[in-house]
């Protein structure tokens, strides 16, 4: 029905007589002109009659009703000049009724449902009434209409007084209204600010646009009584019940503290316990509260069933729409269904009982609790963002914990099983079979390459070029000289830091041959994090270069060079006389080190049989193999540079290794001229490469950091196999595959588990599994784990656990209920779809990914503390207008009585903000000598206080929404470079100056890459070490490019540069709450 359709008021004038003509609502207005149709909602009741029913009695009955029901006599109809649109209510209307009777005495239920819907009649009341028949079945009485007019109130009506009119028993007296309270008063306007967005299905993969009914009958037949004694027994309403359990799922599938969902009430004024039940469909509002685990669940009704009470007596669902945008906060809706029996003494009494309720997709999901008497049926409704897979498992969930509640009222939250029946039925096909396992050594599998295929490629390098049979000998060459001169111990950590070359490949194997472990770590990585990760590894020696030895002598490390002079001067029968030592499989290979959350750097240990077991899985399921040509282009210190060097050569393929400047200046071109065909890139780095010039590239294994739709589109059309691959390195490098992906694939699904088990358990106790399609934190169970974090017991015991009490289920531990089982927690939100694959959702914890570096925030902070001596939190987030690769690290400073709130809140105090920018600036010094590059905060932003949660935690959300609302100062620049770092950093060109430092502008050595490939493309002088070591200011850029003195004319920056940010909902800081607005933001 649209606007034009409508008839003009003067026709309905003249045509009927007229009741009462009402301005429309703007909701009615909107709907009436946005140019869609207007759809429809049903609802479809079972009739019943201990006699006969009378279709001509109901029909008649109806008439009716619609004669006292003002609703149903309404109109829509244009004002004077067709542009206002009016209600106009009828004083006599002849009520649409139709009756369809079947012959066959089939199931009358399936054929009403795939009746259609009538069409509205423009200038006819929004509702149709419609009675369906067959030999031998009750009757179904099918309401169609739209709720513009006919609201919760009218329909309530509407299941009273059918019956009555039925019996003829009552002159159907007006029903009582209650009195509404306008505007929303301030503990409804608290509640609605502390609710959590709760957003069931939006993020759960493809969907289904067509609409998905789920409906789940119990098997017990007194569930519903036993239901509804236990409501009138504890004073509350069944509709308070369902909310309960429903925000418990909420919290349960949506990992929230304080989920929140639309509940829909009666304003009859009924009180609870009455046994008037007829209240189906009802004014909807918002319900909220926290759901804790020790807090009993009959208390938590109760909670809800008070705010149930003061919303039906005191407000009003108009004021509460225009007050709060619940599409916003929330998508679900609960009701119940009751059955109803008229009231009076009537012999045959006509029964209405709702069978089932469609609406027009108001919300994505609706869930609905029907007892018709004899069954109780648990109905999800669910439009076009919630597929079936998790329609099943929500409702069975929701179905099973009734039953528990019901049989255990006074039960904890944490008590309510945590997934259903069902979803552990499905854990188990995907996590049954043995998992692979692999007792070798990481060296042997590689010499097993140069037994089969000796002159093979095993490496291409700038530097030179190995044969399988040359590296197998070179590599015992390097190893019988470490283990005879340096007397190596067995399993004795070796720092290894090389720039990318065929010797840092030949150092690894040497390394492992000669019973050690190697420590991999970049060339780049500060001296003194150097010194923190040899003495966390109590190593004695590291091998590097000519160059950097005699950096080391300050740190008590001894060098050793190796080069082509270190094996000319050991001979080969050296190594032919030379008796290897006897390396087991349960020896460490390796240890690589990560970000800590104390400041302190953390090994993981990885032994040769979880290595080898995870190659035996991931080199057919990556197709890598002997025709593979595999770029190695990976940092060292990333784990992933091992899965290309190490599975590489186990699977028999060709490491083309092209120089640190090549991969940061030319990578695409590197990578042509090497022939490559398989690479393993960070979608940070695949973002940026020349499409063109890496078309070699046949194989793209992307990892490291979120897939984004983006890049993934840029390559699927360029590649033969598209990748993406998830794994942390305490489970070696890959734990999950997808693909190969397709222009369809979604970005969040990082894949299938492969040569490992993966569990989805409760963030916070991992005694406990989650529904399937619930967020939860993923543990991985595998031969591939590692053996812990070296001279860290304490966190080693934390995430790496043994027999989680599920285990012992005997769905689970059929095969060997004894057998010691050890799982790593990821500490990854996930949540896993139907099909067994898994979406991620971010980290539990303060551990984020850079640009495929794994930072833990809490190490930064750390440092920071112990540097500033103030209260701080970091938090990586995305400024305005960016995307994933734009992620920065932030650093909020709470200066607390230091920076007062100022009553003009576009500056901060002069003094304050000197002395800040001068303890920034010794600090970053300081703190480049501890910290790796990537790891230095871009912005610093003092704070009065740092914003809290409602639970008193802090409020990382509110800080990436800040970060995502920076905005840099406006100056003037030249524009020939600044053009390029616009691009790359994703700011304004007006927005740089003369003076701006490229790293604290956010610039780290992938965009610094961006920039000198750009650069070559323009014909510029630039290259990356110039961008990112020799000239990061872009006024000796600007020199650099034009060969002449650097341009001074324009006024260089001498105060830090500020920026306003909005307020946080809340924090927390001396003494009392208060409001935060616009403070000022210093940026480094």
């Amino acid at each position: 029905m649209q606007k034009s359709q409508l008839p003009l008021l003067r026709d309905v004038v003249n045509n009927h007589e007229i009741e009462s003509v009402l301005p429309c609502s703007k909701e009615q207005q909107r709907a009436l002109t946005s140019g869609e149709n207007i759809e429809l909602h049903t609802i479809l009741f079972e009739l019943r009659d201990d006699g006969t029913i009378s279709v001509d009695r109901l029909r008649r009955a109806w008439q009716h009703v619609v004669q006292k029901q003002e609703k149903l006599r309404t109109i829509f109809a244009l004002g004077l000049g067709g542009i206002d649109i009016l209600q106009v209510s009828l004083k006599n209307h002849e009520a649409m009724f139709s009756h369809v009777q079947y012959r066959e005495k089939d199931d009358i239920g399936i054929k009403v449902e795939h009746e259609p819907l009538p069409i509205l009649v423009p200038g006819a009341p929004m509702h149709v009434a419609q009675l369906y028949t067959a030999e031998g079945s009750p009757l179904l009485f099918r309401l169609c209409y739209n709720d513009l007019v006919i609201d919760d109130d009218c329909l309530i009506a509407i299941q009273q007084d059918l019956p009555l009119a039925y019996q003829a028993l009552t002159g159907l007296d007006p029903s009582p209204t209650s009195r509404l309270q306008r505007g929303v008063p301030d503990p409804l306007l608290k509640r609605m600010k502390n609710a959590e967005p709760s957003h069931i299905g939006l993020s759960m993969g493809d969907t289904q646009k067509t609409m998905i009914e789920y409906t789940y009958v119990t098997k017990s037949g007194c569930l519903g009584e036993t239901l509804l004694l236990q409501c009138s027994n504890n004073g509350f309403l069944p509709t308070n019940m369902i909310q309960a359990l429903w925000l418990i799922l909420l919290a349960k599938y949506l990992h929230l503290e304080q989920p929140c969902c639309m509940y829909r009430i009666a304003s009859d004024g009924t009180s609870p316990g009455s046994s008037n039940n007829s209240r189906f469909l009802r004014r909807e509002f918002l319900c909220t509260s926290l759901v804790a685990g020790d807090d009993y669940f009959v208390d938590l009704v109760k909670k809800l069933s008070n705010q149930t009470l003061r919303d039906g007596e005191l407000y009003s669902s108009a004021d509460v729409a225009s007050t709060y945008d619940s599409e916003r906060i929330c998508n679900s809706s609960v009701c119940w269904y009751g059955t109803t029996i008229a009231s009076g003494e009537a012999k045959h009494a006509l029964r209405m009982n709702p069978i089932k309720a469609q609406g027009s997709g108001k919300h994505d999901a609706t869930l609905a609790v029907i007892y018709t008497g004899l069954e109780l049926k648990i109905q999800l409704q669910t439009g076009g963002k919630v597929e079936r897979w998790l329609a099943k498992s929500i409702t069975e969930m929701f179905a099973q914990s009734l039953e528990f509640v019901l049989s255990n009222s006074h039960c904890k939250i944490k008590d309510i099983p945590s997934c259903s029946l069902s979803d552990i039925e499905e854990m188990q096909k995907w996590n049954g079979g043995d998992l692979p396992r692999e007792e070798s050594c990481i060296h042997d599998m590689i010499r097993e390459q140069a037994r089969l295929r000796p002159d093979a490629p095993a490496v291409f390098a700038h530097d030179g070029s190995l044969s399988y049979a040359e590296l197998e000998a070179l590599t015992s060459r390097v190893a019988s000289a470490l283990f005879t001169e340096l007397s190596l111990q067995h399993g004795e950590k070796v720092i290894l830091q090389l720039p990318h070359s065929l010797w840092a490949v030949v150092a690894m194997i040497s390394v492992i041959k000669a019973g050690s472990t190697f420590v991999s770590l970049d060339e780049n990585v500060p001296l003194e994090r150097v010194n923190s990760i040899a003495s966390k590894a109590s190593a004695r020696f590291v091998i590097t270069t000519s160059a950097s030895a005699a950096s080391y002598d300050g740190i008590g490390l001894q060098s050793i060079i190796l080069d082509q002079a270190f094996v000319d001067n050991r001979t080969q029968s050296m190594a032919e006389n030379w008796t290897s030592p006897d390396v087991t499989p349960s020896d460490l290979a390796y240890v690589i080190f990560t970000s800590g959350s104390t400041g302190m750097p953390k090994g993981c240990a990885i032994e040769h049989r979880a290595y080898c077991s995870y190659a035996l899985t991931y080199g057919p399921a990556f197709r890598l193999g002997p025709d593979s040509r595999v770029i190695q282009s990976t940092s060292y210190s990333f784990d992933v540079s091992l899965k290309e060097i190490l599975l590489g050569l186990i699977s028999g393929s060709c490491l083309c290794i092209p120089s640190d400047y090549e991969l940061m200046n030319d990578l695409g071109g590197a990578a042509a001229r090497m022939q490559v065909n398989y690479a393993n890139f960070t979608p940070s780095v695949a973002s940026q490469l020349n499409l063109e010039s890496a078309s070699c590239i046949r194989t793209l294994v992307l990892g490291g950091e979120a897939l984004t739709s983006s890049i993934i589109a840029a390559w699927v059309p360029r590649v033969d196999f598209l990748f993406g691959g998830y794994g942390p390195s305490e489970v070696c490098p890959t734990s999950a595959v997808v693909g190969p992906l397709s222009l369809r694939s979604n970005p969040k699904n990082i894949g299938q588990p492969i040569g490992n088990k993966a569990w989805v358990v409760d963030p916070i106790d991992h005694n406990r599994l989650v529904p399937v399609g619930a967020v939860g934190e993923l543990v991985l169970e595998s031969y591939a784990i590692g053996r812990g974090y070296i001279g860290d017991d304490e966190r080693t015991a934390k995430v790496f656990i043994k027999n989680p009490t599920w285990c012992t289920w005997p769905v689970f531990s059929a095969a060997d209920p004894r057998k010691k089982r050890r799982m790593y927690k990821t500490g990854d939100l996930v949540a896993r779809c139907g099909d067994g694959s898994l979406l991620y959702f971010g980290r539990k914890d303060m551990q984020v990914k850079l640009r495929g570096q794994r930072i833990e925030l809490g190490d930064i902070e750390t440092h920071l503390k112990s540097l500033l001596g103030v209260d701080l939190v970091v938090e990586a987030g995305i400024p305005r207008g960016g995307g994933d690769e734009d992620k920065i690290l932030v650093a909020f400073i709470c200066l607390g009585s230091q920076l007062p709130i100022p009553t003009d809140l576009t500056s901060i105090d002069p003094e304050i903000q000197a002395n800040l920018h001068i303890r920034l600036g010794n600090c970053e010094e300081k703190l480049a000598e501890k910290l790796a590059r990537y790891m230095l905060p871009s912005t610093y932003l003092p704070l009065h206080a740092l914003p809290v949660t409602t639970s008193g935690k802090r409020d990382r959300r509110a800080l990436q929404g800040i970060i995502a609302s920076l905005r840099p100062v406006v100056t003037d620049m030249e524009h020939q470079v600044a053009t390029l770092w616009s691009q790359v950093l994703k700011v304004k060109v007006e927005d740089l100056s003369l003076d701006d430092d490229f790293v604290k502008r956010g610039g780290d050595s992938l965009a610094a890459m961006r920039v000198a490939n750009m650069a070559k493309e323009a014909g510029l002088m630039l290259t990356f070490r110039d961008i990112y070591r020799r000239s990061r200011v872009l006024s000796e850029q600007v020199q650099i490019c034009l060969k002449g003195p650097a341009v001074t004319t324009l006024r260089a920056r001498k105060e830090p540069r500020i920026a306003r940010i909005p307020k946080p909902s809340r924090y927390r800081g001396g003494g009392d709450e208060k409001t935060l607005l616009k403070l000022p933001v210093v940026m480094g």
